[in-house]
């Protein structure tokens, strides 16, 4: 197997691989819902104003917002708690208010760097819910437009079911749940209040031969 690959595999990876890669890219879009096409369209002179009414849709919802600069404003003016991070911001299309639109998703993820041990196995175990920034609009001089930010889900504009994540790309250290006398951070409110849950799902190791 070590010289099949060295040879055939080794000698031109990415090529032998591209349509396994790509096929695996296809269907994480479609289990998260992100399977949006992008295509890049070329100068085909003057749109006349029968071409922009009867594309009213598409014209909707190019995008005119990049995912550099939305990770950059997140960066900048929503990790200020210490808590959260944002790693990555996907393009998703979702019904919002009745009206398609594009979307950027990012999920707020938790940052554990700098905390205690006791603090980030038991405590900071978790990310809670996303920020939802428009795609096709921008404000106040080209700032982001938010759809959904607040930690809370108070502004919920998309139903999300359970908002707290375990699993994430940078969540990669090992976090213990469902712990004796502890509670696990879900965020802080605008009058000091903490959040706690506890973990119901299943997929863990447990420590127990039985549960």
């Amino acid at each position: 197997m070590m010289v099949f690959d060295l040879i055939f595999v080794g000698s031109n990876e990415l090529d032998k691989e591209k349509d396994y890669i790509a096929e695996n890219i296809k269907n994480t879009k479609n289990a998260y819902n992100i399977n949006i096409e992008e295509k890049n369209l070329r100068n085909s002179g003057t749109v006349t104003s029968e071409e922009v009414a009867k594309n009213e849709n598409v014209i909707d919802n190019i995008p005119i917002i990049s995912k550099d600069a939305v990770l950059k404003t997140l960066e900048d003016s929503q990790t200020e708690t210490g808590y959260f991070s944002y790693r990555n911001a996907n393009l998703a299309k979702y019904k919002i208010k009745g009206k398609d639109q594009v979307v950027y998703v990012a999920p707020r993820e938790i940052k554990n760097s700098g905390r205690t041990y006791t603090n980030k196995t038991y405590e900071y175990t978790h990310g809670m819910g996303e920020i939802i920034i428009s795609a096709t609009q921008s404000i106040n001089g080209g700032n982001v437009q938010y759809i959904q930010k607040e930690v809370s889900g108070s502004d919920e504009q998309i139903a999300i079911s359970q908002p707290r994540m375990y699993f994430g790309i940078g969540n990669n250290e090992i976090v213990a749940t469902n712990a004796k006398n502890k509670q696990e951070y879900d965020y802080t409110d605008e009058n000091g209040t903490d959040y706690t849950s506890t973990y119901e799902g299943k997929a863990r190791i447990t420590t127990k031969l039985f549960r």
